[in-house]
């Protein structure tokens, strides 16, 4: 099996039309092609073309992601150190009491 061309970097969509294979395969009158060998391979290579749509968005993401959020993980630890702090930590000054 060759590898994927989404794998690789290089995507290209094997099928370029989709809508002329929906036409092609669905009509009125029923699929337009009368060999089921070439369903087949229209329906495999669409499936291919899934699957390689579906691992690029996964690489783009993966690419997107850590700049678009590197302060949100800065602030996790300073998060985390707040809820440990005791709350005694937080009492109010008080004043001294005036003479009379």
């Amino acid at each position: 099996m060759a590898p994927s061309t989404a794998k690789l970097g290089l995507f290209q969509p094997r099928t370029t039309n989709f809508a002329d294979v929906r036409r092609t395969l669905r009509s009125e009158y029923g699929s337009a092609v009368e060999s089921e060998e070439e369903i087949s391979r229209m329906l495999a290579t669409v499936d291919q073309d899934l699957d390689d749509c579906r691992a690029e968005i996964d690489r783009m993401q993966s690419e997107i992601h850590p700049p678009l959020f590197p302060h949100h993980l800065s602030r996790k630890p300073a998060a985390a150190s707040r809820t440990t702090q005791s709350p005694l930590a937080f009492t109010p000054v008080t004043l001294p009491k005036s003479t009379q």
